[in-house]
């Protein structure tokens, strides 16, 4: 449910990035420097959270790997289940919440309908590119995942904390803030809104895929022919 929360949100912010070039496109802007400055920055913007949320995936599809080992059918059916409801019911609602929330506690001159309403106005970016952002970028990764954690068990158990530590620290700081959240609204706090609000650093879901690559691919590759005893 975290991951289909986080899902959304780089969802919403790249729909909007989408839609300004896709359904606004001119291929007199290729010919414009001003353009690719702005496009190099639009994906300077998106691009982190983009690789962020394929690496969490990634994790937290090993680690299903690993703990299922023969259930990962069925633990992946359910993944997969609780996914496309967290997108279709629990996101939307919850979504919904905030809104109204941020509306009691600041007044409804203080916050606009949608400052984007032209973009989820549309049917394919209100419900068509979540759910093909989820797919992609969560759905697949998890995939991938969960069969690389079934090969997991041979490596040392450091190195499987390492790959598997920072995905955690990253969803229990997704579940603390969610509480702080709920506790706002319980107790129609807006300072624990402010401090609650902020994702975390998803970043660090990188370092998980990069130590398991490092170690499986990139260690043996670079070092392992230092390691053979020279035959004469």
């Amino acid at each position: 449910m975290l991951v289909s929360l986080v899902s959304s949100r780089v969802a919403g912010l790249s729909a909007i990035y989408s839609w300004m070039y896709f359904s606004n496109w001119d291929w007199a802007l290729l010919g414009h420097r001003a353009f690719w400055i702005v496009l190099g920055q639009t994906i300077a913007l998106v691009f982190p959270d983009t690789l962020a949320l394929i690496c969490l995936s990634w994790s937290l599809g090993s680690l299903l790997g690993i703990l299922s080992r023969r259930t990962i059918p069925v633990i992946g059916a359910l993944f997969c289940l609780v996914l496309l409801f967290g997108e279709l019911v629990a996101v939307p609602q919850y979504t919904q919440l905030q809104l109204l929330f941020l509306q009691n506690m600041l007044g409804q001159g203080m916050l606009h309908r949608n400052d984007n309403y032209a973009v989820f106005s549309l049917m394919f970016y209100k419900v068509v590119f979540p759910a093909l952002v989820q797919i992609v970028l969560v759905l697949l990764p998890s995939f991938w995942g969960m069969s690389k954690g079934l090969g997991m068990a041979t490596l040392p158990l450091l190195l499987r904390m390492i790959v598997w530590a920072p995905t955690i620290a990253i969803m229990a700081l997704l579940a603390t803030r969610q509480a702080v959240f709920l506790a706002a609204i319980a107790t129609h706090n807006l300072t624990w809104l402010q401090h609650g609000w902020q994702m975390p650093p998803l970043l660090l879901a990188v370092v998980g895929p990069v130590v398991y690559w490092v170690t499986t691919t990139g260690w043996p590759r670079w070092f392992g022919n230092a390691r053979r005893p020279i035959v004469l």
